[in-house]
C-alpha cells in the first residue's frame, strides 16, 4: 500500500504575482499539512512571503525545498550555508527570517571542502596539458575552474574505465553497450567503487543512487547540515550531522527543537473538520510537490501523506 497519493496538481511561475501565490496556497491549506516545492533554493522567498503572511509558518506546518541544482563548495558558503536566501537588506528581512523557520532544504550534496581544493587543483593542471594521443577540446581562453558538475562527470568517466577494463580482461567488446549496461548494474553490488563524489552505488538500471543532505536554519538564521542520505550497495543509509539527535534534529517556530514538534500527522479537528464542528476547514496530511519546467514554468503536485516521513 502506498503511503502517499497525488490528489491534484498546481502551475506557478516566476511572473505571478502575491494574489495569485495566495490562492494556491489558500487551496493548500485546505488539505495539506507539509509542502514540498522543488523551486531553486534562491526563489523561495517569495512564496514564503505568501506562506507567512497567511499564517502558514507558524509550526502546523513544514516545508521541505528540493531542487536538482548542484554547488560547488564555494557557492554552498555564499549561496546555500549563509542567510542570502532570506535576507536582502530590505524592510522585510526580519519578516523573511521568520517565514524560513519551518523550511528545510534537501539538495545533492557536494564535495568537502579538502576533495574540492585538490579537484581544482588538478583540473587546472590537466586543463592545458597536451599529449599527441589525445583529442581534446581546447580549454576556454577565460577558464579559471570546474564547475559543480565536473566531479560527478569524473566519476562517470571512471566509472566507465572500470567496466571498459573488466570486459578487456574477459576477451568481449567494450563497444557493445548492451554488455556493458548489464556489467552496469552488478558492478557496485559485487564490489566498492570509491569516486570522488563517495562511493558509487548503481541501481538496477545503472542510474546512480545519489547521495543529499538535509539542511535546516539555525538560531542566527545561516544554515546547517543536519542529515546526510548516501546509498551504500543499493541501501539507503541517513546520518545525523553536527551533533544532531532525535531531540536536537530540527528547530521549529517559537524557539522549539526535535522531531517531536514536527507537524502532527493528524491535525487536532481531524483531517475533514468533523472533529471541531465550529470549524469547518482543517489542513490534512499532504505533500506539495513543485516541479521546475524550463528554469521558468513550476508544477505543484498535492499529494495526501498516509505517513509523517519527519517522524
Amino acid at each position: 500500500m502506498d503511503w502517499y497519493s497525488i490528489v491534484n496538481t498546481f502551475k506557478v511561475s516566476n511572473d505571478m504575482d502575491d494574489k495569485q501565490i495566495e490562492e494556491i496556497f489558500r487551496q493548500i491549506q485546505k488539505f495539506s499539512r507539509i509542502v514540498v516545492m522543488a523551486l531553486p533554493w534562491l526563489d523561495m522567498r517569495k512564496y514564503m512571503l505568501v506562506a507567512h503572511r497567511l499564517g502558514m509558518s507558524n509550526g502546523e506546518y513544514a516545508f521541505i525545498c528540493i531542487h536538482g541544482d548542484l554547488y560547488t563548495y564555494d557557492r554552498m558558503k555564499t549561496d546555500v550555508f549563509s542567510d542570502l536566501v532570506w535576507r536582502k537588506n530590505d524592510s522585510y528581512d526580519s519578516i523573511a527570517k521568520d517565514a524560513f523557520e519551518p523550511v528545510f532544504h534537501v539538495m545533492m550534496k557536494p564535495l568537502e571542502k579538502k576533495h574540492w581544493v585538490l579537484f581544482k587543483e588538478y583540473a587546472g593542471k590537466f586543463s592545458s596539458k597536451k599529449d599527441p594521443n589525445w583529442n581534446l577540446p581546447e580549454p576556454p581562453g577565460n577558464y579559471t575552474t570546474p564547475d559543480a558538475y565536473a566531479p560527478y562527470l569524473y566519476d562517470a568517466t571512471l566509472v566507465w574505465a572500470i567496466l571498459a577494463d573488466k570486459i578487456l580482461k574477459e576477451n568481449k567488446n567494450p563497444h557493445d553497450g548492451e554488455y556493458m549496461f548489464l556489467k552496469a548494474t552488478k558492478l557496485t553490488a559485487e564490489e566498492d567503487v570509491d569516486g570522488l563524489t563517495g562511493k558509487v552505488s548503481l541501481d538496477n538500471f545503472a542510474d546512480r543512487n545519489l547521495n543529499f543532505q538535509v539542511l535546516d536554519m539555525t538560531e542566527n538564521g545561516t544554515f546547517e547540515r543536519i542529515l546526510t542520505i548516501r546509498y551504500q550497495n543499493k541501501l539507503m543509509e541517513v546520518q545525523f550531522e553536527n551533533n544532531k539527535t532525535e531531540e536536537t534534529l530540527s528547530r521549529w517556530p517559537n524557539g522549539k527543537v526535535g522531531i517531536k514538534y514536527a507537524p502532527p500527522d493528524e491535525p487536532i479537528c481531524g483531517f475533514d473538520g468533523k472533529k471541531c464542528p465550529e470549524r469547518n476547514e482543517q489542513p490534512d496530511r499532504t505533500f506539495i510537490y513543485v516541479f521546475s519546467a524550463g528554469g521558468v514554468v513550476f508544477v505543484v503536485v498535492v499529494a495526501t501523506i498516509l505517513y509523517c516521513i519527519l517522524k
